[in-house]
């Protein structure tokens, strides 16, 4: 997936006047292990950076990217511009507690060359 570019940039560069647009998105529902729910939530009760979440966060994040790539090369774009990320977080109740959950949706507009 390296050939496909990514960029956060708002419009796209000059040269690409022409070409077809598309738009490609990539989803991704990831959860934290329950030691890591009880890591964070005694974490929360001191302070600090929640490093056992930043992973998750981390890998979700990267997950959406490589999926919205996976998009952009099935309809054989070169370069995605304007990419944005959503994320959304989700708790599923296990009595007084709930484990970690989010969704991460990339989401940008793909180029391909005519």
């Amino acid at each position: 997936m390296r050939s496909v570019l990514v960029f956060n940039e708002r419009c796209a560069p000059h040269d690409l006047v022409s070409g077809k647009f598309h738009l490609v998105c990539g989803s991704v529902v990831i959860s934290g292990s329950y030691f890591k729910q009880v890591v964070t939530t005694l974490k929360s009760i001191f302070g600090g950076r929640l490093n056992s979440l930043e992973s998750v966060m981390d890998i979700g994040r990267r997950e959406a990217i490589l999926r919205m790539k996976e998009q952009a090369s099935i309809v054989g774009a070169d370069i995605i511009f304007n990419v944005r990320f959503e994320t959304t977080t989700l708790e599923q109740s296990t009595g007084n507690g709930g484990i970690f959950c989010a969704e991460f949706f990339a989401y940008g507009t793909a180029w391909k060359k005519r």
